[in-house]
């Protein structure tokens, strides 16, 4: 099939990467959500609209079978083939780097990195050293302008920590823009975190996916999306004391943020 040919279905595409708490908070959004799947497609996939005023944004969003990076590789895949959105954006929860955001605080990845691309080698101990080599994706400029701009002037912030009737932190809700590192597996240890923001820092959070999606649509088949972002809400500090206290609001605020940034700033 010639590229030239196939138009984009949808303004925006939304990835999860669990149907728990993370797509239920996006399936939460007002947009008369509908549920289908498609032929010889396990997925379930939910599409809908996105109203403010005069303006109706067109939007599909699923999530992927488990964590991890491949997971949201190929679902991501999946939805650029079949449904050719305009933008794709991930949502959920990640966790945070301590000295860098608050519980429920929304990380805004500016820079994709896998943080286990490199090399383990021996010294002349035979302990291991681990010599990175990243592949980094950024953000789209005028998309992190938008975002700068949120951040600076604290827009949507505080009407959206005060509609979250749940339990949620005192500290205030913040941005924060930076590098936002993925890994292959889930990190209680406070020591793994140094070694990553060692390597970065200005690291802002970790997760097992973005850099997934980053990939994917960097590299997917054309008509390629015309941006990629991930708007994960930080929900623990990947320590020993890692809890799920804050991961349904921290969920609603990644989710919530997304409505906002969309219906007021995002062009379609």
């Amino acid at each position: 099939m010639n590229p030239e040919t196939i138009s984009y279905q949808y303004d925006l595409a939304i990835v999860a990467a669990l149907k728990h708490t993370e797509l239920e908070a996006v399936l939460h959004l007002p947009a008369k959500w509908e549920t289908f799947k498609l032929p010889n497609d396990p997925t379930e996939y939910h599409k809908g609209i996105f109203e403010k005023e005069n303006k109706k944004i067109k939007v599909l969003a699923a999530a992927a079978p488990q964590m991890g990076m491949v997971p949201a590789s190929v679902i991501t895949n999946k939805i650029i083939t079949s449904f050719r959105p305009k933008h794709v954006v991930m949502v959920g929860i990640a966790g945070g780097v301590k000295g860098v955001g608050n519980f429920g605080d929304i990380l805004i990845t500016e820079i994709s990195y896998d943080s286990g691309s490199g090399k383990i080698k021996s010294d002349e101990n035979e302990n291991s050293i681990f010599e990175p080599d990243y592949k980094s994706i950024e953000m789209d400029v005028d998309l992190r302008e938008a975002l700068q701009s949120c951040k600076i002037n604290r827009k949507y912030l505080d009407e959206i920590k005060k509609n979250w009737h749940g339990n949620k932190p005192t500290e205030e809700l913040n941005i924060h823009i930076g590098p936002l590192a993925s890994g292959a597996g889930v990190v209680q240890n406070s020591k793994i975190i140094d070694e990553i923001k060692g390597h970065s820092r200005k690291l802002i959070g970790i997760d097992m996916e973005t850099y997934g999606v980053f990939y994917t649509v960097k590299n997917c088949s054309k008509p390629r999306p015309l941006t990629v972002s991930s708007f994960k809400s930080l929900c623990d500090f990947g320590d020993k004391d890692k809890n799920d206290d804050y991961q349904k609001y921290s969920a609603y605020t990644s989710a919530r943020f997304l409505y906002e940034f969309a219906t007021n700033e995002m062009p379609f």
